[in-house]
């Protein structure tokens, strides 16, 4: 009934209710060896996320740590609601700018939230597209439909089990960096998008040859981690360290390789 009241109800009781759900304050703050920083945390899965963050994947925090340096460009593609673009932001070094890529609708505006939130407007831009090498409008089968959620798209959703189906377009990253300025080099490129990984990384050809880049992490299932470590080889690449396998999935740490 109080809830029927503030969206149907008289006018100064919808007032008086987004006035009250607008000063919820449900910033988490995060804190890290390198300061604090807040996130977001609405519902279970975010406040996972917050409370999970050092421990969660230790190599990934331990590849940021050892290798975002002073004007470092981090390319988060699967960003989800930003953590990981969060940590790399507040590192102290100076200059570093980031990247992301997140095609869920939830996690975008919550991205977008936590930028914001945390002062990143003029250091980090967020993109609401998928990642892959083929160009084009796609449907997007969804797991859950909360922000923070994870194990989106047609490999991991049973047909006919989504929470949700929404709509996003399809590009490859060599497309968009060549179309236009606003996007840097990057000199990092972390990978978790829950399954098309190969499609990323073959759209990114000409970004994976770019000398800027020099680190690359990617989350790899147990089906194309062989085939994407063949694939790097060939890019110039060399694997320098893998996260544990959990579910099926580990992170794989990519060096290029130094010139002869």
């Amino acid at each position: 009934a109080m809830t029927s009241a503030a969206v149907n109800g008289p006018g100064f009781i919808r007032a008086t209710a987004a006035f009250a759900f607008g000063c919820i304050d449900d910033r988490r703050r995060v804190s890290t060896p390198h300061g604090a920083f807040t996130l977001r945390t609405a519902n279970p899965v975010e406040r996972w996320r917050a409370d999970t963050l050092l421990d969660k994947e230790p190599e990934t925090i331990a590849w940021l740590d050892e290798t975002i340096e002073d004007g470092s460009v981090f390319f988060d593609v699967g960003a989800n609601v930003g953590v990981y673009t969060l940590y790399a932001c507040h590192l102290g070094r100076a200059g570093v700018r980031a990247v992301c890529f997140e095609p869920e609708a939830l996690n975008f505006a919550r991205l977008n939230t936590n930028l914001h939130d945390n002062g990143l407007s003029d250091r980090a831009i967020a993109f609401p597209v998928a990642l892959g090498s083929e160009p084009g409008p796609a449907a997007f089968e969804l797991s859950a439909f909360d922000a923070g959620a994870a194990l989106h798209g047609d490999r991991n959703v049973r047909s006919g089990a989504a929470a949700h189906r929404q709509g996003i377009f399809v590009h490859r990253l060599d497309d968009l960096l060549a179309q236009s300025d606003l996007l840097p080099r990057p000199t990092h490129l972390k990978i978790d998008v829950d399954g098309p990984e190969l499609d990323v990384l073959t759209g990114a050809r000409e970004t994976l040859g770019n000398p800027d880049l020099r680190h690359v992490l990617v989350e790899l299932g147990e089906q194309a981690t062989a085939p994407a470590i063949e694939f790097m080889t060939q890019m110039g690449f060399e694997i320098t360290a893998t996260g544990p396998r959990e579910g099926g999935w580990a992170n794989h740490i990519f060096e290029r390789k130094a010139a002869a």
